[in-house]
């Protein structure tokens, strides 16, 4: 695969006119204006537009420590039903919960707009599907090696957004914006998003849990390449509280392929057919 250019998609009109006021726009918490209102909810709905708003097919390496896997994600996307499924064909460590794992593992992920999300996990050499609740994906070891959760589809509407003041790093100005959940079944509560001034993804995201944190995912600038008219990041960091780092690499990608629906079930991963890429 060859990347294109790295030219940036426009986002929104509102958040093309907010960005071209440059410093003029100040962003505040608390009442704000309509116009900052605005630019806060197409900042964050953009960028998950640009993450999530596609159907993928896409191979990844891990690594987390002394960890390592490979791993291939089919995303099937709709605005009001994402279904994911990841196969890690080859993990690598001498973790204790890789004990029974070996090298495989397979993971469906299904989400609706305003309900729980169904996750189920296939160990193939335990012939079991197990259904876990959502929450898991931030508590388990291996979600850290193969972050299913950070794949989970963020959508309008699940989230109520406003401005946070902006803050200044590097001599970098990046605007900052809340979210906060609107509907019960996420792993989170709360996130905040780092934008850079004209990068269409925001270079760091912080999940809250209890007034918790839980992660941040980085993207450097440099990572995020032009592909089919699409800004796609090539890289994520992750870093948890406890020190953990998984760093997450893109080798190859198919933007917007024709994905069967008979791929996303609970009767597919026990019949393992899973796409190779």
């Amino acid at each position: 695969m060859v990347w294109g250019g790295a030219r940036k998609l426009p986002l929104r009109t509102t958040l093309a006119a907010s960005i071209a006021l440059g410093v003029a726009v100040t962003l505040t918490p608390g009442s704000a204006s309509p116009l900052q209102a605005d630019l806060a909810r197409s900042l964050a709905e953009g960028h998950f537009e640009h993450l999530y708003a596609f159907n993928l097919l896409a191979a990844y390496e891990s690594t987390h420590g002394r960890q390592t896997a490979t791993f291939v994600l089919a995303r099937r996307w709709a605005p009001d039903r994402t279904e994911l499924l990841i196969h890690a064909h080859q993990l690598e460590g001498r973790q204790p919960w890789q004990r029974g794992l070996r090298k495989q593992l397979a993971g469906l992920l299904v989400h609706n707009l305003g309900r729980s999300d169904d996750l189920m996990v296939y160990v193939p050499e335990l012939r079991k599907v197990h259904r876990v609740p959502a929450a898991e994906l931030q508590k388990r070891p291996v979600f850290r090696l193969v972050p299913l959760g950070d794949f989970r589809p963020i959508i309008p509407g699940e989230l109520a957004y406003r401005s946070l003041p902006d803050v200044v790093e590097d001599g970098r100005r990046l605007r900052v914006v809340e979210g906060r959940r609107i509907h019960e079944g996420q792993s989170f509560d709360r996130i905040e998003l780092y934008f850079a001034e004209a990068e269409p993804l925001a270079v760091r995201t912080i999940f809250f849990a209890d007034g918790h944190e839980l992660r941040r995912v980085l993207i450097d600038p440099e990572d995020v390449k032009s592909y089919e008219g699409r800004p796609i990041a090539i890289r994520h960091r992750i870093t948890t509280p406890d020190g953990g780092i998984t760093d997450l690499r893109m080798r190859n990608i198919l933007v917007d392929p024709a994905l069967p629906a008979e791929l996303f079930t609970e009767k597919n991963l026990w019949l393992q057919r899973f796409p190779r890429f």
